[in-house]
């Protein structure tokens, strides 16, 4: 078992349980990875027995770290439980906690630190050795993917026709892919529309929900679109780099969608586009326990 704390300052401390060399600080004990309680919120009609379940919601997660603290005398364990309460200072605010498999893969959550570093005494405590508990509580309970996964959709096929007959279907053909969200919850994503384009649109058809940008997007112009609950955002970035709140230019009809578990069929289209037009989709997979 391996873990990393990155507090907000940059500040970092890896922690294995089996350590290979010799180790200052030893993950001894940890909880809180998998479970996670759930609230059900119901409602009871007249005269129904028991209740309807109208939604699961899940509930902050909690963890605990348990820490040994080796040092060659007092003095350097006192030292290493200095560090220990600086890296762990609930005014800091939320840091990252990662946990490393043994295949490779990292999971990783936000946390907050639930109180400073608790330092026991009796047989917790030695003159080269300290054991602590660090507790820390997760705002957002699910774990994510540390890597960021990547879909571009762009424009294709021009659908003007020569010669022109009216009426006629004015427009760009998008690109349309098929995408697998392997979490468990549906994720948020971060769409990049480049431009030139005019009015583009990316769909999930699995959903039936769109995301439409009523504006024409000019060559080296950029839109990005934050669908992450508690963070949504529309973002107009120009040639220049300068960045303006965008929000009044989506459609009025749009939905910030997320990716819901499984397969989803992602679909591109715009107005008026060209070769160049292309929609970048970032996300995460979430995973209620890891």
């Amino acid at each position: 078992m391996r873990i990393r704390y990155v507090n907000p300052l940059g500040r970092e401390l890896i922690l294995d349980s089996w350590p290979k060399n010799p180790a200052q600080y030893i993950l001894q004990n940890w909880e809180g990875f998998g479970e996670v309680p759930v609230s059900l919120q119901t409602r009871k009609a007249p005269y129904q027995d028991g209740v309807t379940v109208m939604e699961q919601l899940l509930e902050p997660r909690h963890l605990s770290l348990e820490i040994v603290i080796l040092g060659d005398n007092k003095q350097e364990v006192y030292n290493k439980r200095r560090f220990l309460q600086s890296l762990f200072n609930p005014k800091l605010g939320a840091g990252r906690l990662e946990w490393y498999q043994p295949s490779g893969k990292v999971y990783s959550i936000e946390v907050i630190p639930d109180g400073t570093p608790a330092f026991p005494g009796g047989e917790a405590r030695t003159s080269r050795s300290q054991v602590t508990t660090v507790d820390l509580m997760a705002p957002n309970p699910v774990w994510e993917n540390v890597v960021t996964m990547t879909l571009k959709l762009s424009s294709l096929v021009s659908l003007f026709a020569f010669p022109l007959r009216l009426p006629t279907q004015m427009g760009v053909k998008g690109d349309r892919r098929a995408v697998c969200n392997e979490g468990d919850v549906a994720t948020p994503v971060r769409i990049v529309f480049h431009g030139p384009a005019v009015n583009p649109t990316v769909t999930n058809e699995t959903t039936g929900q769109y995301i439409r940008v009523k504006q024409e997007l000019l060559h080296g112009e950029r839109l990005v679109i934050n669908t992450a609950f508690g963070a949504k955002s529309v973002v107009l970035q120009n040639s220049n780099g300068e960045q303006t709140n965008a929000f009044r230019y989506i459609d009025l009809g749009s939905e910030l969608w997320q990716l819901v578990p499984g397969q989803n069929v992602l679909s591109y289209s715009a107005d008026v586009g060209a070769d160049e037009a292309v929609v970048e989709v970032y996300y995460r997979e979430w995973y209620v326990g890891v």
